[in-house]
């Protein structure tokens, strides 16, 4: 009974000092570092879908809701309390080192680990207008999430290509241009532009720096689907 009862203190304190929304969104991280999906957890749980969507998006549920996902996850309410410790499997940050940099050909990558990286003759020819745009998948993302981070080089222009999400790129060195369907943006140094990445779009690098480097940073909002690409799109994980 002691320790039932330490249980129903331990899950009211981390309703009261955590709130719905913080449990919601760590119960989602625990799920996907389990690689469990919504209908996996549900059959496992007994909640229904509705029910663990309602507690992921953030929403006010039962206690006995929450205890019973906890449970099925094999973790205790304290995992969750700020003093406590991350739940088994999984981290809350990604670190990207530059001894992690590896670079593939932006227009040939798929990201389901048959790519083969450019050789460093490759990387160099690409300052030669070789058909290669080297870019870099950087590590520094978390498993399962939205958010998508890559390093690009432009020698020259790229093919027109259209993608599921949102695409947010900035400008690290030199200048570039920007054609988002029948628009053109001229950004600098320093300057970025977000769009919907499934508009076609190309990058074209301007002035006399080379090569022009840009951030990519992909929104998906289905990052455990993957989808063979299209010839003008790239999907990477």
């Amino acid at each position: 009974m002691p320790t039932s009862n330490n249980s129903a203190n331990s899950l009211s304190k981390l309703i009261e000092e955590t709130g719905f929304d913080i449990i919601g969104h760590r119960i989602r991280l625990a799920r996907i570092s389990k690689n469990l999906s919504i209908r996996d957890l549900a059959e496992e749980s007994g909640v229904s879908k509705n029910t663990l969507m309602r507690v992921e998006r953030g929403l006010s549920s039962h206690p006995s809701t929450i205890k019973q996902i906890l449970k099925t996850l094999k973790l205790k309410p304290a995992d969750f309390l700020v003093e406590g410790e991350a739940p088994a499997n999984s981290k809350p940050f990604s670190v990207q080192r530059n001894s992690d940099l590896v670079w593939y050909d932006m227009q040939t990558f798929l990201g389901d680990g048959s790519d083969s990286p450019l050789t460093k003759a490759e990387r160099e020819a690409a300052m030669d207008c070789s058909q290669k745009i080297p870019f870099s998948c950087l590590k520094s993302r978390m498993p399962g999430g939205v958010f998508n981070p890559n390093f690009i080089e432009l020698h020259q222009e790229t093919p027109v290509r259209s993608h599921r999400g949102e695409e947010f790129v900035l400008v690290l060195e030199g200048q570039v241009r920007v054609r988002v369907g029948q628009t053109v943006h001229e950004l600098e140094k320093h300057e970025s532009m977000a769009f919907y990445a499934a508009e076609v779009h190309s990058y074209e690098p301007i002035g006399e720096v080379r090569p022009v480097v840009l951030l990519s940073i992909i929104l998906d909002p289905y990052p455990r689907e993957q989808v063979k690409p299209a010839q003008n799109s790239r999907y990477r994980k």
